[in-house]
C-alpha cells in the first residue's frame, strides 16, 4: 500500500502554524537606565590595528593549532624563520622550519626561497602539516616548487624539502595546496612565457596525474604587469580562488578572485573592472593574500602592504571578510584603523550572524552586508542610506560591543542606540572605516538593539562582540519548502546557504535550541544521518540505530551533528506520510502536542536534550 502524502497548501498551512506558535513564544522585557550622552568609549582591549601587527611579513599565511597562531612569510632570513601568536596581535620568532641542513644534496639555494604556505591535511584520521614554498636551483636559477609534511609545528620539523614535478613548467613560483578528501590540488605561477595561474591535480602519493591546467591569465582593464599569489579556499558550494596581479612594489599590486563549481575549474573572474582590495586608506600595494578561519563562519584576509613604493619590504595585514547572500566576497577594510579583536581572544567572541537578524530599507537579513547592493562591478559596497538598523539578538549573550562598518569612502553622521526599548547613547559619532559603539552596561542581556542615525553615509554592514562565549552552541534549523523537511545544523555556512543554488529551496528559521559545548560533562554525540533515497536526515543519540541504519545501504553517515546534554527535552515525532517517513525535532511542547494531534505525526518520546541558561 503507498502512502498518500498531504497536498503542498496543507503542508504550508501546516507549517505557517508552527512558525505562528513559535513566535508567540516572547523573552522578558529588561529594564535598563537611560543615559544623556554617551562618553567616549575607552579601547577595553577587544580591538587591534593592522599598524600593531608584523612589518616584515610578506606573502603571510597564517594557520591556528589548538590556541596558538603561527605566522609563515616570505622574510630576509635564511630558510623559512615563522613567527607564533596567542592573539594575532604581538608575533614572538618561533623558530626555523627548515632544519639547517635542509637543502644539502638538493641543489637549492637556502638564500632564495619565499612564499611558504601551510596546511593541515588529514587522512586516515591523522593530520599533518604540509609546508609548500618556491626556492631558486643553485645551477640554472631556475624556480621549483618545494613541499615538506610534519606531524608538528616546531623548529626545523619540516626537514629536507621535496620537489614537485611541474612537468614542462620550468619557472613555478607562488604555490598554494588545496586538500579535499585524498585528492591534492597544486595551484602555482606559470613564469614562463605567459604569467598565468595553473592547477593539477596529484594523487594521495604527491604523484603526477595529467599534468598543469592553465586557468587563469590577465584580462581585466585593473590587471597589470602579472598575475600570481594563488589561493584557494570553498564556501558552500562553491570554489574561490584568489590571486593578485600588478608590480608587487607599485601601487597597482592588488587582490582579486575567480569563482568555480570545481577545483580545477573552468573559473569565471568576478573581479572585472576593479578588485577586491587595491591601493586605499594608507594601505600601499595590498596583495598575495591567504585566508584564516578562526571560528566557524568567522574569516579573515591575511595579506602584505607596501611601506614604500619601489622597496620589497612589506607589512602583515589582517580584515574581517565573509561571503554575501549573492556568493561574492565582501571584506570590512579598515585600514590601519582599529577593528574587533578575533573571537577567542582575551574573553571576547564575535556573534554569528546566524545569531541576529538585522532590518533596515524595510528587508530583513542575517548581516547587513546581505541587504547592501554588490551586484556591480564595482566590488566595495554601495553606498547606503538608512535612518535606522534594528538589531533582534539571539538570548544568551552579552552584547558588549557593536561595531558599524562602513565603505572605503568612511562612515559620517550621528547615532542614538536603544537598548531593549530604552535610549542609552545619544548623538555618537560615526566616523572612519568601522565605529565602535560600547553598550554601557554589564549585567543585562541585550534582546534588542536599534541604532538611529542621521544623514549615515557609507554603511556597509554591523557586527556584535560578546563578553564572554555564549552559554551553549547555537542549533539552527532549515525548512525545505519542497519536502517539508526540516535540517539542524550548528554550522553558520551551512545555515547561511538557505535560499542559494543547491540550497534554493531551503529556508531559514532561526536558532532552534542551545547545544553542550565540546567537553561539557555528560554530554552525548548526537549523529546525524542523510537517506539517500528520500533526501531525509535523521539524528540520534543511539550508536546502535545509527549502525542499523547504516547496514540497510540507504544511510550514510555524516558524523556528529551536535551534542546532547542539559535539563530541556528535545522531542522526536515521525511521520510516515512524508516522502517515505521523516522525523522532526523540537523543543515546544505546544508544537509538539498540536502535531500530533494531527497531520499524521507520532510521538516518539525524548530524542536528546538541550541546555538551558
Amino acid at each position: 500500500m503507498t502512502n498518500q502524502s498531504p497536498s503542498r497548501t496543507h503542508l504550508l498551512r501546516l507549517h505557517l502554524l508552527v512558525a505562528l506558535l513559535l513566535a508567540l513564544v516572547s523573552a522578558p522585557c529588561l529594564s535598563i537606565p537611560a543615559l544623556a550622552d554617551e562618553p567616549a568609549p575607552s579601547d577595553d582591549g577587544a580591538s587591534f590595528s593592522s599598524s600593531e601587527l608584523r612589518d616584515d611579513a610578506a606573502d603571510p599565511c597564517i594557520i591556528k593549532v589548538a590556541d596558538t597562531y603561527y605566522l609563515f612569510a616570505t622574510t630576509d632570513g635564511w630558510g623559512i624563520p615563522y613567527y607564533s601568536s596567542s592573539d594575532l596581535r604581538t608575533w614572538t620568532l618561533a623558530g626555523n622550519a627548515l632544519a639547517g641542513d635542509a637543502f644539502e644534496g638538493t641543489g637549492l639555494w637556502r638564500g632564495d626561497v619565499w612564499a611558504p604556505e601551510v596546511r593541515t591535511r588529514t587522512v586516515g584520521g591523522r593530520t599533518t602539516y604540509v609546508l609548500t614554498y618556491t626556492a631558486a636551483d643553485y645551477w640554472d636559477r631556475e624556480y621549483r616548487v618545494c613541499f615538506a609534511e610534519a606531524t608538528q609545528i616546531a623548529p626545523g620539523a619540516f626537514g629536507h624539502p621535496k620537489v614537485l614535478d611541474t612537468g614542462s613548467v620550468r619557472n613555478a613560483i607562488d604555490s598554494d595546496l588545496y586538500f579535499e578528501g585524498n585528492d591534492i590540488y597544486l595551484y602555482f605561477k606559470n613564469e614562463d612565457e605567459y604569467h598565468s595561474i595553473c592547477v593539477e591535480k596529484l594523487g594521495s602519493d604527491w604523484s603526477r596525474q595529467s599534468g598543469p591546467t592553465t586557468v587563469l591569465r590577465m584580462d581585466q582593464p585593473w590587471e597589470s604587469w602579472t598575475i600570481e599569489g594563488p589561493w584557494m579556499f570553498k564556501w558552500g558550494m562553491t570554489y574561490y580562488l584568489m590571486y593578485s596581479s600588478g608590480g608587487y612594489t607599485t601601487a597597482n599590486y592588488s587582490i582579486g578572485y575567480a569563482t568555480s563549481k570545481s577545483p580545477q575549474g573552468p573559473f569565471t573572474k568576478v573581479t572585472t573592472s576593479a578588485p577586491l582590495v587595491r591601493t586605499e586608506l594608507g594601505v600601499l600595494g595590498p596583495g598575495h593574500n591567504t585566508t584564516l578561519m578562526v571560528a566557524e563562519g568567522e574569516v579573515y584576509l591575511v595579506y602584505h602592504s607596501l611601506h614604500e613604493v619601489g622597496e620589497p619590504d612589506r607589512r602583515l595585514m589582517m580584515d574581517r571578510m565573509g561571503i554575501d547572500a549573492q556568493g561574492r566576497m565582501f571584506v570590512n577594510f579598515a585600514g590601519f584603523g582599529r577593528q574587533p579583536l578575533p573571537s577567542g581572544v582575551q574573553g571576547y567572541y564575535q556573534i554569528p550572524a546566524g545569531d541576529y537578524s538585522v532590518s533596515t530599507l524595510g528587508v530583513a537579513s542575517t548581516a547587513l552586508h546581505d541587504v547592501v547592493s554588490s551586484q556591480s562591478d564595482r566590488t566595495d559596497v554601495e553606498t547606503v542610506r538608512t535612518s535606522s538598523l534594528l538589531i533582534d539578538v539571539a538570548d544568551g549573550y552579552h552584547v558588549a560591543d557593536l561595531w558599524i562598518f562602513g565603505t572605503r569612502s568612511g562612515l559620517s553622521g550621528t547615532a542614538d542606540l536603544i537598548i531593549n526599548g530604552t535610549r542609552v547613547v545619544k548623538g555618537y559619532k560615526l566616523s572612519g572605516t568601522a565605529t565602535k559603539l560600547t553598550l554601557p552596561y554589564s549585567d543585562k542581556y541585550a534582546r534588542s538593539v536599534e541604532v538611529r542615525m542621521s544623514s549615515t553615509q557609507g554603511l556597509s554592514e554591523v557586527l556584535l562582540v560578546s563578553r564572554g562565549k555564549r552559554w551553549g552552541v547555537s542549533v539552527y534549523r532549515m525548512y525545505n519548502t519542497k519536502t517539508s523537511e526540516h535540517l539542524y545544523t550548528t554550522s553558520v555556512t551551512e545555515y547561511g546557504l538557505c535560499g542559494k543554488g543547491a540550497y534554493a529551496d531551503w529556508r531559514a528559521e532561526g536558532v532552534a535550541w542551545q547545544a553542550p559545548e565540546a567537553g561539557a560533562s555528560g554530554s552525548k554525540p548526537v549523529y546525524r544521518l542523510f537517506n539517500r533515497i528520500s533526501g531525509d536526515h535523521h539524528y540520534t543519540t543511539s550508536t546502535g540505530e545509527r549502525a542499523s541504519l547504516l547496514a540497510s545501504g540507504d544511510w550514510r553517515n555524516e558524523g556528529v551533528a551536535f551534542l546532547s546534554g542539559g535539563s530541556i527535552p528535545i522531542h522526536r515525532l515521525y511521520n510516515g506520510r512524508l516522502w517515505r517517513g521523516q522525523h522532526h525535532y523540537t523543543t515546544n511542547a505546544a508544537e509538539r502536542d498540536m502535531l500530533t494531534r494531527g497531520y499524521g505525526w507520532r510521538s516518539e518520546g525524548v530524542g536528546f536534550y538541550a541546555i538551558a541558561k
